[in-house]
């Protein structure tokens, strides 16, 4: 294992077997074994920064550890990156070099995208297609909370773009105005 890898929460105790139990060692499956925590864990000085976090006052970044990194277990109740932690957690957010971070943020969760048009390629035209995927189905998929949330913020979607489509195409000064902004 290398840094990074430790089996801090992955170390496995054997369950204790019945007595009279005359399987061999070599027959010990992996639901033979408990996995848990390390005993030393919480006073263990490379692990020192992760008990801190969730109490610190202050959190520094760079954009890419904010979207990709995740936060320590012990910290948490879920299993979250840090721009979630920062979304649910925190009260004031202070971006050194904005104009920069902006640019990184858009190119990682809004890169050039086409969202209507006359082509089936349009990024809600796409995503519409994929629903139909799932609502042709036997439906398993859509047991999970987060999966009828994001349905209901699609149907939004699509709703509020209709709407917004149809005055620019009824509208003309919309249109004009419009474009002076741009």
């Amino acid at each position: 294992m290398g840094i990074w890898h430790e089996p801090c929460h992955k170390l496995y105790q054997k369950v204790p077997v019945a007595e009279n139990d005359d399987s061999d060692d070599e027959d010990l499956q992996e639901s033979d074994y408990k996995q848990y925590t390390c005993p030393f864990y919480y006073k263990c000085p490379r692990h020192h920064l992760e008990h801190d976090i969730a109490t610190a006052l202050v959190w520094i970044f760079t954009p890419a550890s904010f979207i990709h990194t995740r936060v320590p277990r012990q910290g948490f109740e879920q299993d979250l990156t840090f721009a979630e932690a920062v979304y649910r957690e925190c009260k004031y957010l202070f971006v050194d070099e904005a104009d920069r971070v902006q640019i990184q943020f858009d190119e990682e969760f809004a890169p050039d995208e086409v969202l209507v048009g006359a082509s089936g390629n349009s990024f809600l035209n796409i995503l519409e297609l994929n629903l139909g995927t799932i609502y042709n189905s036997e439906r398993g998929d859509m047991a999970g909370d987060r999966f009828l949330a994001w349905t209901s913020a699609h149907y939004h979607t699509q709703n509020a773009t209709n709407c917004i489509y149809h005055l620019l195409l009824t509208h003309s000064k919309l249109v004009a105005w419009l474009g002076s902004l741009l």
